[in-house]
């Protein structure tokens, strides 16, 4: 799902909307959802490099 809103390139309020039609949410105590809230906030995009930021922080990355 994370995925689909960097592809349609979602701002933070939209992101939170979509997930949470889908039955997901961001959390504040994730640091995975930290760096991907971070990224959309700077509208930053690009999967690649949020995937290697996830995997310097040793979190899991994205698949798409």
């Amino acid at each position: 799902a994370i995925c689909i809103c960097f592809a349609l390139m979602l701002n933070l309020d939209d992101t939170l909307d979509l997930l949470g039609k889908a039955g997901f949410t961001l959390s504040n105590s994730s640091k995975s959802d930290l760096i991907v809230k971070y990224f959309i906030e700077k509208e930053e995009y690009n999967l690649d490099v949020l995937n290697m930021v996830l995997y310097e922080y040793n979190e899991p990355i994205l698949y798409y």
